[in-house]
């Protein structure tokens, strides 16, 4: 993928344009001279301003409206980062330290919600199985089908179809029974569920919400901190992760067992 790329040009002798070089690219010169590693940089430096440090956002919105009131390139950047001496560095030494798997959180989120679109028209539809292998055999094979505005492009199913078998996540449905209504999970390898909650009672426009549970990590992190010695940071961590998290979460007795501990 486009992160292998980047980490393999940054490890390589030559590398990317230094920052300043790549600022002073004309149009002109950046057509008559197109590069797939240009576009690999420019996107690589805009991904980490815009995601890698809270502290570049802000600069970097600014650094935009100039470049959009026509400012020159150099002197915007210098107006919203200062100097640009150390930043190649930064970034770079930020891209080779991403795992492989960096986005797998994120894809999964993905996959779980556009398969929870597909469970809700088939619920709708009264065509919902018990399990997640019957329906994507029965959407890949057209046996649930949807029409009108309940339509939905095939490729977009065949992409989450493709996602359940990448990565270390565990996707389910969880038929509903007398209490709770259907959902559909992700299970992530650090003990993260997410859990997409299908309506009850389907209405267009339909509306799935993903709940996160990361207790069970969080836990595990709190108890690094305080086998470190590190009490005060693994009760304020503990306590955060308990308060953003599901009652019900089943790590919720380990969370008021470390609690306890702690006190």
């Amino acid at each position: 993928g486009r992160l292998k790329a980047v980490q393999a040009k940054l490890g390589d002798k030559d590398g990317y344009r230094p920052l300043p070089e790549m600022m002073a690219l004309s149009l002109r010169e950046w057509n008559s001279a197109l590069s797939l590693d240009n576009y690999d940089q420019a996107w690589a430096m805009c991904h980490f301003l815009a995601s890698a440090d809270p502290r570049y956002q802000g600069a970097f919105v600014d650094f935009i409206r100039a470049a959009n009131r026509k400012v020159p390139p150099e002197k915007a950047w210098q107006q919203a980062f200062g100097s640009t001496d150390g930043f190649q560095k930064v970034w770079a030494d930020w891209w080779l330290a991403q795992r492989p798997d960096a986005t797998a959180d994120l894809e999964a989120r993905v996959t779980l919600a556009t398969l929870a679109s597909y469970a809700v028209r088939a619920q709708a539809n009264k065509q919902l199985p018990a399990d997640l292998d019957a329906l994507v055999a029965g959407v890949g094979d057209g046996a649930i089908a949807f029409k009108g505005d309940d339509w939905l492009p095939p490729s977009l199913f065949k992409r989450a179809a493709a996602g359940l078998k990448r990565g270390k996540t565990t996707f389910a449905l969880v038929p509903p029974d007398k209490t709770t209504p259907a959902k559909l999970t992700a299970d992530r390898p650090d003990g993260t569920r997410l859990t997409a909650a299908l309506p009850a009672k389907p209405i267009r426009p339909y509306k799935i919400a993903i709940e996160v549970d990361d207790l069970a990590p969080a836990v595990a992190k709190a108890q690094a901190l305080a086998d470190a010695g590190k009490k005060k940071e693994a009760k304020a961590a503990l306590a955060e992760a308990v308060r953003r998290n599901p009652k019900a979460s089943p790590a919720a007795d380990a969370a008021k067992k470390l609690a306890a501990e702690l006190r």
